[in-house]
C-alpha cells in the first residue's frame, strides 16, 4: 500500500491491453475508444466479472486492501468513475448503463493509447516540485503601491496567491466602512447563449414566463425530461463580486458549463460559454483595489472552468492564478479548497443534491443542501477572512437545483414565484408525498454506483 498511486489513463490502457477483464476492450482500430462493463451491483444477475476492473483500480490506487478491507463494489465503481471524471483527456461518449442485456459505457481518449502510456511513464520518472518559488525582481511601479502588502510581482510560470492577511489591512484602510460598499450593486446583467444550441436549457432564468401546471403527472414530465441517466440540463446564474460589491450578473444557458476569464479565449469558445470579468476601473473607484484586481485578471489566462461532466459539476483552472472553492460563502472549515490545474476538481453532483434534498424533505436532515458554488480568485479561501474581504468572488448557482430546492419549501403552498418564473401548482401537487415522488424519480435515473 505504500507504493505510488498510478496514473489512471496509462494504467487503464495497460489493463485493456492485457485482455484479462471480461468485456473491457477497445472498440476502434485507432485504440482511442474503449468499452467498460457497467452493470448495476443491485441487479440480481451481476457477478464478480462485472466488477473486476473496478476492484483492480481500488487495489492499485490504495483504496482497498483485500487482506484487511471488506469488499465494497459500489464504492470501487464510484472511485473508478471519479478518477475518469477528473481527467480532461477522457470523455464518456456513449452511456448504455441501463441496457438490460449488455450494460456498458464507451469512453474516448483524446490522445492515442501508446502516447498516453509514454506520458504516464515519463511522469512517473519525474519528480514534481511541491511548491513554486517567487521572484522579487521587476516589481516596477506597483512595488510602492503594494509595499505594505509584501506584494510579490508575478513572473511567467508562477502561481498567484496574495498574502491575504495583509491585503485585508490595506483594503480596510482604503474603505473603513465596508458595509457601505456591500450595499451597492451595479445592475449589469448578461445572458450568455452562444454555446447553448447543443441542448434545450431547463428553467431559464429571467425569462418571466409562467408555467401553468395542471396535474402532478404533467408537472413531473416537465421536470423529468431535463434529467437523463447521470446528467441534467440547467442554466447557471453567475454573480461576480469585487470585495463584496456585486458588479455583474450573468446567465449562462449552456448546460455544459462555462469558464471565467478576463477576456474571450478561442480555445474554449466552441464548447463552453465565457463569463468575462468586468474591468475594475469601470465598477470600483479605489486605485489600490483596482491595481490588485488588475493583477489577478492579468494572470487568469484561459480562466477557471466550471463544467458539467456526467451529472457532476467539476472545476479546473488555467493560467497562473490560484483559485479556491466552497459550497457556501460561510464555510465552517477554514481549510482552503484548491482548484487543481492538472485535473478536474469534483465539486458537487446532481445525485448528491437529490439525495440530500430527499433527506431534508423527509426531515432526516436538519439543513437543506447547499447548491451554490463560491469561487475565490487569486487569494486563499476559505480562511479567517469573510468572503466580502476578497478581491474577486464568483457565485455559481445551477438554476435546476435552485428550483427543486425552492419546491421543497413550497409543499402545501398554492403557488411559487421564482426569479421570473411563476409556478402555479395545485395543492395536491405541492404535497410532500408528491414532491418526494418527483425527487425519487430523478434519483432513480442517476447512475451513482
Amino acid at each position: 500500500m505504500s507504493s505510488q498511486k498510478p496514473l489512471i489513463v496509462p494504467w487503464l490502457i495497460s489493463q485493456i491491453d492485457s485482455k484479462v477483464y471480461p468485456r473491457l476492450e477497445w472498440v476502434n482500430s485507432e485504440q482511442t475508444k474503449f468499452r467498460v462493463p457497467w452493470k448495476d451491483v443491485r441487479r440480481q444477475d451481476w457477478s464478480s466479472d462485472d466488477i473486476k476492473i473496478f476492484e483492480a483500480w481500488a487495489i492499485a490506487s490504495g483504496c482497498y486492501n483485500p487482506l484487511t478491507d471488506s469488499p465494497d463494489p459500489a464504492r470501487w465503481k464510484r472511485n473508478f468513475r471519479t478518477a475518469l471524471l477528473q481527467k480532461d483527456e477522457i470523455q464518456m461518449i456513449e452511456n448504455h448503463s441501463s441496457d438490460a442485456v449488455n450494460p456498458h459505457k464507451i469512453y474516448e481518449i483524446s490522445i492515442p493509447a501508446h502516447e498516453a502510456v509514454l506520458v504516464g511513464q515519463s511522469n512517473s520518472a519525474t519528480t514534481h516540485p511541491t511548491s513554486t518559488s517567487f521572484n522579487n525582481q521587476d516589481i516596477d511601479r506597483t512595488k510602492e503601491l503594494f509595499e505594505e502588502l509584501e506584494f510579490l510581482n508575478l513572473q511567467e510560470g508562477e502561481e498567484l496567491d496574495y498574502p491575504y492577511e495583509n491585503l485585508q489591512d490595506i483594503v480596510e484602510a482604503i474603505d473603513p466602512h465596508p458595509s457601505l460598499l456591500v450595499e451597492q450593486t451595479f445592475n449589469v446583467t448578461e445572458h450568455l447563449d452562444e454555446g447553448a444550441a447543443a441542448a434545450t436549457p431547463v428553467f431559464q432564468e429571467g425569462n418571466a414566463q409562467s408555467l401553468l401546471i395542471q396535474d402532478q403527472e404533467t408537472f413531473q414530465q416537465q421536470i423529468l425530461k431535463h434529467f437523463s441517466c447521470n446528467s441534467f440540463n440547467t442554466d447557471f446564474e453567475v454573480k461576480i463580486y469585487y470585495r463584496g460589491l456585486l458588479v455583474k450578473t450573468a446567465v449562462v444557458t449552456n448546460p455544459h458549463g462555462f469558464y471565467i476569464a478576463a477576456e474571450q479565449k478561442p480555445s474554449h469558445s466552441g464548447h463552453l460559454d465565457c463569463v468575462i470579468l468586468p474591468q475594475p476601473a469601470s465598477v470600483v473607484h479605489d486605485q489600490i483595489l483596482i491595481e490588485a484586481i488588475d493583477h489577478i485578471l492579468a494572470t487568469l489566462k484561459e480562466g477557471t472552468l466550471v463544467e458539467v461532466r456526467e451529472g457532476v459539476i467539476c472545476v479546473k483552472r488555467f493560467g497562473h492564478c490560484s483559485s479556491y472553492w466552497s459550497m457556501t460563502n460561510t464555510p465552517q472549515s477554514i481549510v482552503p479548497n484548491n482548484i487543481s490545474k492538472t485535473e478536474y476538481s469534483i465539486v458537487y453532483s446532481i445525485h448528491e443534491f437529490i439525495t440530500e434534498l430527499i433527506a431534508f424533505v423527509e426531515e432526516r436532515r436538519k439543513e437543506s443542501p447547499h447548491y451554490s458554488i463560491w469561487i475565490c480568485l487569486g487569494e486563499q479561501w476559505p480562511n479567517e477572512q469573510k468572503w466580502q474581504k476578497k478581491c474577486i468572488m464568483v457565485q455559481v448557482t445551477p438554476v435546476a437545483m435552485r428550483l427543486l430546492h425552492e419546491l421543497s419549501y413550497s409543499t402545501g403552498a398554492s403557488s411559487l414565484k421564482y426569479s421570473g418564473i411563476n409556478l402555479e401548482i395545485s395543492d395536491s401537487l405541492s404535497s410532500t408525498n408528491n414532491l418526494l415522488s418527483l425527487l425519487r424519480s430523478i434519483e432513480d435515473m442517476m447512475d451513482y454506483d
